[in-house]
């Protein structure tokens, strides 16, 4: 499970000195689900959220997972991130799973199609990886899992580090699963790291 106190400890954390990555919160739900049915967000999903669920069932998951983040539930199954801009307005967002194994996690992004490109992705992903190990959230990897035809997808995993470890034939094609461990995560700064710089 993940320890929600000690992910909401760590945010909002900053992202190219313009964006914030911040929990989902209530006020962010209508946008939310109705994000997740846009074509682009599903576009490379082996589960549909367009065709597979109804809008009512996506609004009460999304709502209940958003009540346990509100109240920092001491664990939950999935974490899920949004980043905004100066405005509060978002323009992507990530999600953290819980995997079979303890202390091991997956990670899911998105970034919406005007912001696309500009290396925001990248630096949301690296910057949430960065502050989950030098801030003392506890795990030993992460993977995500990506479609064979999503090649940005897969060149920002691999330029952060993540490495390909296996591959499966999915519902809608080929897909691969990359893994980075903990102590291959390369860091930008982060609060904890920036003290630990600082001169005595």
């Amino acid at each position: 499970m993940i320890a929600i106190n000690s992910l909401c400890s760590l945010l909002p954390i900053d992202i190219k000195g313009k964006y914030q990555l911040r929990m989902l919160s209530f006020k962010d739900l209508d946008w939310y689900t109705h994000n997740c049915r846009e074509p682009y967000y599903n576009k490379y999903l082996e589960f549909s959220f367009a065709k597979d669920v109804s809008l009512d069932k996506l609004q009460s998951v999304f709502y209940n997972l958003t009540v346990g983040y509100t109240i920092k539930a001491t664990n939950v199954s999935e974490a899920r991130l949004v980043l905004v801009d100066s405005n509060n307005d978002i323009i992507g967002g990530c999600t953290l799973f819980e995997k079979e194994y303890e202390k091991e996690y997956e990670i899911a992004y998105f970034i919406i199609p005007r912001f696309q490109n500009l290396g925001i992705g990248e630096a949301m992903v690296k910057g949430l990886l960065s502050h989950l190990k030098h801030d003392g959230f506890k795990f030993n990897s992460i993977s995500a899992v990506v479609m064979s035809s999503n090649k940005a997808s897969s060149g920002l995993l691999e330029n952060i580090g993540f490495k390909l470890t296996s591959e499966y034939k999915g519902r809608r094609g080929v897909n691969k699963v990359y893994t980075i461990e903990i102590d291959n995560i390369k860091g930008v700064e982060t609060r904890n790291n920036k003290r630990g710089n600082r001169k005595r």
